[in-house]
């Protein structure tokens, strides 16, 4: 999964953690809506504060795949930003907008982001997102520190522990491109789990 330029934009919820799959070389923060009150963390690492417009390099190895961004402010953040394999200058807005719609064109996706609204998450199946008639990217996020259980997604309300395409822990989300069809959700305990997200 070594593409050239990845787009991010996360929406994180008030002292929540967001958890991006990282297989670059570069993370490049070009710019926070909301409070800047965000800190970052690689695996195993400790949180340290964020300074916007700052381009991070990334470990590279069998032992990293993701990095962490936390929300220690008392109002939703949205992130925007590259995962890449160079270094890009945030400041030159055009070049950014030129890559971003060469992306854009490329895979068919959207400007258009739709929040998905807060659903609450128990033992019995929940829809999470309906079907769509046009392909999206979907990306759905556990909300932090929710009651520590696992969630598990499925494509339909038959989704179990042994029968899934997803699972997160509290802060954590996983992404799919491409996707038209409905997700549902199921908590490992009777214990509520809040999930929400947004698709493009």
């Amino acid at each position: 999964m070594n593409q050239s330029l990845v787009r991010i934009n996360e929406s994180i919820a008030p002292d929540a953690i967001c958890m991006i799959w990282a297989y670059a070389k570069m993370l490049t923060i070009t710019g926070l809506t909301g409070a800047n009150e965000i800190d970052i963390a690689y695996p195993g690492g400790n949180f340290v504060p964020h300074e916007n417009h700052l381009s991070y390099e990334l470990p590279q190895g069998e032992n990293f795949d993701h990095i962490q961004l936390r929300n220690r402010s008392s109002s939703t953040v949205v992130v925007q930003g590259y995962l890449s394999q160079g270094r890009i200058d945030g400041s030159n807005s055009n070049v950014l907008a030129v890559l971003e719609q060469i992306r854009d064109n490329a895979e068919g996706v959207g400007d258009t982001i739709s929040y998905i609204p807060e659903v609450t998450v128990q033992t019995t199946a929940v829809q999470i997102v309906a079907a769509a008639t046009e392909p999206r990217d979907v990306i759905i996020c556990h909300e932090y520190p929710g009651s520590g259980n696992y969630v598990w997604y499925g494509t339909d309300n038959t989704v179990t522990k042994s029968k899934w395409i997803g699972q997160t822990l509290p802060g954590g989300s996983f992404k799919i491109d491409g996707y038209n069809g409905a997700i549902w959700a199921i908590s490992d305990t009777g214990a509520t789990e809040k999930i929400g997200g947004y698709t493009k």
